[in-house]
């Protein structure tokens, strides 16, 4: 059994406290009993606080002063891979499970996952590597590793207290452990065969649709992610997708959820697919269904354009921020954010949970209004859709998404 626990949010108005456990058999059969006895931990924790002798075990770990050491033991277990029946089997049963609980992941969670799927070129989805995982056998694994092997990418992220000659050292010695060790199959891929990760380009003054129904019938929970495609990776731009959310994180938040109450999850936030970046607006809900919720976010949008223009100078007089003008600013918000501006490129992600099945029905036997598409098929609707320019594809162009 794994267990693991932590916070998370993309909102500074709330946050997420999860406790997530991967079970073996025997604890799926006592599952009700293992809820009860987390939950039952939690509230002593809460009545008699965190004892020191947890903090202290909870505190201490890494690998600071033995990182090299650590990760050259990694990279000759990598080297030296075996495909063992027993744990293959063990594996392949975990993964099976983790895409068959995809169907009971939160509806917000699912309409991300779909938005993903529209926007990644190559993505593949969740019932296709399910299909696929079920067919795989651990001497096919074993079989196909030499040729996977053959074809290796090295790519390496250095971070921290380090200086530059010794991240080099470091990534020269990874290199050499992978592809100089005697025997090693891992052989460098030809640079024509690198992958390439991409992302679709909307189109100008048209919002798209995808409506779908929630996987889970028990959940009560419609949701809805609202995406607005801004521009690729640039640093005048980022500067003012950055300025807009902040400006407008907190009103989002406050209108969706605190006025009109739509739901506990709701937010504004900035999204970034492959350098590709954008505003996302999530809302999740019992008492609306989404076709009004992606109306409401319509409707804060048009209500906060008025907001960008009383916006007083001072407000662009932050050191990062004395380059750009007021008016430049107000010029990209009309260009690019507000509802029917030249170049707004929208997607709307609608997951529908059995208690709006009937505004489902509805939405999609519903003409669709000026300017809307529907998407029916995500992957047709892909193939009919030009692609943003890789961010890898020349010098001074490589950046980290």
């Amino acid at each position: 059994m794994d267990l693991a626990a932590g916070a998370g949010s993309n909102s500074t108005e709330y946050s997420f406290f999860s406790v997530s456990m991967r079970l073996t058999d025997s604890g799926h059969e006592h599952m009700e009993d293992i809820i009860g006895l987390v939950f039952k931990y939690l509230r002593l924790l809460k009545e008699d606080g965190i004892h020191k002798w947890i903090f202290d075990e909870v505190s201490l770990g890494g690998y600071n002063d033995k990182m090299r050491v650590l990760l050259h033991a990694i990279m000759k277990q990598i080297v030296n891979f075996e495909v063992k029946p027993n744990r293959f089997s063990a594996l392949k049963e975990t993964s099976v499970k983790d895409y068959q609980n995809f169907n009971f992941n939160q509806p917000y969670s699912q309409a991300s996952y779909y938005l993903s799927l529209i926007l990644e070129d190559n993505k593949w989805p969740v019932v296709e590597n399910l299909q696929a995982l079920s067919k795989l056998e651990a001497h096919s694994l074993a079989k196909f590793v030499p040729h996977l092997l053959s074809k290796t990418y090295l790519e390496c992220y250095v971070q921290g207290n380090i200086e530059p000659g010794e991240a080099e050292s470091i990534v020269q010695e990874i290199e050499d452990t992978i592809f100089n060790t005697p025997g090693s199959l891992f052989k460098p891929m030809c640079p024509s065969q690198y992958l390439i990760k991409r992302v679709i380009m909307l189109e100008n003054e048209l919002k798209c649709y995808l409506q779908i129904e929630g996987l889970n019938p028990k959940n009560e929970n419609s949701s809805i992610v609202q995406y607005i495609q801004v521009h690729q990776d640039d640093a005048i731009s980022n500067i003012k997708l950055e300025l807009f959310s902040q400006i407008a994180s907190q009103p989002a938040f406050n209108q969706l959820r605190t006025v009109e109450q739509l739901g506990y999850i709701a937010g504004l936030s900035l999204r970034s697919d492959r350098g590709v970046w954008g505003l996302e607006v999530v809302i999740q809900s019992t008492v609306k269904d989404p076709s009004y919720l992606d109306a409401r976010v319509d409707e804060f949008f048009k209500m906060f354009e008025s907001k960008i223009h009383e916006l007083s100078d001072k407000d662009f007089k932050v050191a990062l921020l004395r380059e750009l003008k007021k008016h430049e600013f107000i010029e990209f918000f009309d260009q690019y954010i507000k509802v029917d501006a030249p170049q707004r490129r929208a997607v709307s992600v609608q997951v529908f949970s059995g208690n709006h099945s009937a505004e489902f029905k509805k939405a999609i036997a519903d003409a669709d209004p000026p300017k809307t598409y529907r998407v029916t098929d995500i992957f047709g609707f892909k193939r009919s859709r030009p692609l943003h320019r890789s961010l890898k594809g020349g010098p001074g162009r490589i950046t980290m998404d």
